[in-house]
């Protein structure tokens, strides 16, 4: 062999092995690049998978607070109409009661009215026992209250006796 080509190697040996080191480097770059890529994307996928996460989340919390909303509606307004329906019953309640009231103030009337049913003969009697009272008839207020009032002894008008 010639000494040249010896030295020639030795020569770009180092060379040789200083690019293809530059290559390899190169290469892992490129693979960290792609790796981190990769990584990158994995990472991007995950936070929207999150984001995707949240998003459910608040829709169900969201859908869970509607529903609790709607519950506490109907159960307002159920004791809203309960009470309605309390107050009504009530009032009809108290309406009845009025009413029985009235009627029975129309029957005390009507008991007043017609206190007196007999003739009154005897609560006003002349001395001589035979007068009629001195009433239009023997049912009315006026006549009863008259005779009351009158003394027993006063002699009617209509005294047969005189």
């Amino acid at each position: 062999k010639l000494p040249c080509c010896t030295q020639g190697q030795e020569i770009y040996g180092p060379l040789e092995r200083e690019r293809e080191r530059e290559r390899e480097r190169e290469r892992e770059k490129r693979e960290r690049e792609r790796r981190g890529e990769r990584e990158r994307e994995r990472e991007r996928e995950r936070e929207r998978e999150r984001e995707r996460e949240r998003r459910e989340r608040e829709r169900e919390r969201e859908r869970e607070r509607g529903e609790r909303e709607r519950e506490r509606r109907e159960r307002e307004r159920g004791e809203r109409e309960r009470e309605r329906r309390e107050r009504e019953e009530r009032e009809r309640g108290e309406e009845r009661e009025r009413e029985r009231e009235r009627e029975r103030e129309r029957e005390r009337e009507r008991e007043r009215d017609n206190f007196p049913r007999r003739p009154l003969k005897l609560v006003l009697a002349c001395p001589r026992k035979f007068c009629p009272p001195p009433a239009l008839d023997g049912n009315s207020k006026e006549s009863y209250g008259l005779s009351k009032l009158l003394p027993p002894a006063y002699p009617s008008a209509t005294c047969s006796f005189g």
